[in-house]
């Protein structure tokens, strides 16, 4: 191989090891130059990994850095999963457990005008989850492209696996979410049943909701198992037999799955045979959903 060939092989910049510790007398000026570290491209993860290591004592820099002129217009102009000192930022203090004073600084980038921030933003202001968020959250809820809908969600419940966030935010987003039943992202019924059983299901199991005309219809009879609510026989039966007809192809298949389970949650005299009779489907997610039912 020519020297040529070699050189054309080689990375465009040389990573250095993460660190593993740093020294004891680190001072405000240290953090606050690795943070500056954030916003150069060819930094790569390593003032990144370093701010790991300092933990909660970096969390007034990073929000600094949020307030900072440069992050709301900085983007990298490089393939790699964190594109701007945003997104490195942001994955700190996700890391750092989603520090509520972070919120107002980051609910700002719900309004900018380049998506990719508005999807972080919204992913963060969920992650947080804290009562400051709920404005934040409702306007992320509402925006106009599904995506950073979709990234809202996914910090919302983000928060309520990690046991993180405050009830008065829960209750202050519920209505907003219940409004995303009818959305592509399939998050909101889940979400729901996870702030509040009781309130959830009846909004679950309305006409407008529990249909083969919703596009969620999968989710919503996922989250109503999740729940282990017996969906009434004179609601489910019918709603299955519309969905037998479309069961061998996508999204039939998924929501007619979903529905024997929900069978199963609530049978008669033919839910046996009629598990049974679907175990021999050709359609692999309709056997196994038969056979875990």
């Amino acid at each position: 191989m020519t020297d040529d060939k070699k050189a054309k092989r080689q990375p465009a910049t040389c990573r250095m090891p993460p660190p593993t510790e740093l020294p004891k007398d680190l001072s405000d000026a240290d953090i606050q130059g690795m943070v500056e570290g954030l916003f150069i491209q060819e930094d790569g993860d390593f003032s990144l990994d370093r701010l790991k290591l300092v933990g909660r004592r970096a969390i007034p820099f990073l929000i600094g850095g949020l307030q900072d002129q440069r992050t709301a217009t900085t983007i990298f102009h490089e393939i790699n999963h964190l594109k701007s000192p945003f997104e490195r930022i942001c994955l700190l203090l996700e890391i750092l457990d989603g520090p509520p004073e972070a919120a107002v600084a980051l609910a700002k980038y719900l309004d900018n005008p380049t998506k990719r921030f508005r999807e972080v933003g919204a992913l963060g202001v969920g992650n947080i989850a804290a009562a400051d968020c709920i404005g934040p959250v409702t306007k992320a809820l509402a925006d106009k492209d599904g995506s950073v809908r979709g990234y809202t969600m996914i910090g919302v419940y983000r928060a309520l696996k990690e046991n993180r966030g405050e009830r008065v935010f829960f209750d202050g987003i519920f209505s907003a979410i219940a409004g995303g039943l009818n959305h592509k992202n399939g998050d909101a019924p889940k979400i729901l049943v996870s702030i509040d059983r009781e309130r959830a299901i009846p909004i679950l199991i309305a006409s407008e909701n529990l249909s083969i005309a919703n596009p969620q219809l999968q989710h919503i009879l996922a989250a109503l198992n999740l729940a282990r609510y017996p969906i009434p026989l004179m609601r489910l039966l019918p709603l299955m037999h519309q969905l037998e007809s479309t069961a061998d192809r996508y999204p039939g298949c998924y929501q007619y799955a979903q529905a024997l389970i929900s069978y199963a949650h609530n049978p008669d005299a033919e839910t046996k045979s009629k598990l049974r009779l679907n175990l021999a489907s050709s359609v692999d997610i309709v056997k196994e959903c038969a056979a875990w039912a």
